[in-house]
């Protein structure tokens, strides 16, 4: 399968979730849905919020208290909102922002955790340049939805 495939699986799942009746559409829990669906929504969830750079929506993917790896520093017991502010800067200063899924897979033999891989591009608003990262998400099944409990930004290159 192809990526541009994947993506295309992936906005399918996405747009399943505002369909009128759909669980994950109207605040429904990830009991509900088989893990690979749900991961899938889930990702697609925090993309979209990286995406339009709505702190807020972010915040409520994360857990709680999560694993942050920035410009290679790693930190346990991160807060949500703290993890937030720190990725201001790929969400404040840039523009022409490019999102692509690389893959979501369910982790382990209960299928209560899972990963997801995207490729995050934009260009800086003041000098024009073009910064790429790779963002690596660890999910687990928080009943009744899934949140990210490790978060990695890697640059690229």
């Amino acid at each position: 399968m192809s990526a541009r495939t994947r993506r295309r699986g992936f906005i399918a799942i996405g747009l399943l979730a505002l369909l009128p009746g759909s669980a994950v559409g109207q605040g429904g829990d990830a009991r509900t849905l088989p893990t690979p669906v749900a991961l899938n929504i889930a990702a697609e969830r925090f993309v979209g919020a990286v995406a339009s750079g709505e702190k807020s929506e972010l915040r409520g993917l994360l857990a709680p208290s999560l694993r942050f790896t920035l410009n290679g520093q790693t930190r346990s017991g991160v807060r949500a909102e703290q993890a937030v502010v720190a990725m201001e800067f790929l969400l404040d200063h840039v523009t022409d922002v490019e999102l692509e899924i690389q893959r979501v897979e369910p982790m382990g033999v209960d299928d209560a955790s899972g990963f997801a891989e995207f490729r995050w591009r934009a260009r800086d608003r003041d000098t024009g340049a073009h910064t790429d990262y790779t963002f690596l998400l660890i999910f687990e099944r928080a009943d009744p939805r899934w949140v990210v409990v490790e978060l990695r930004i890697l640059p690229r290159g």
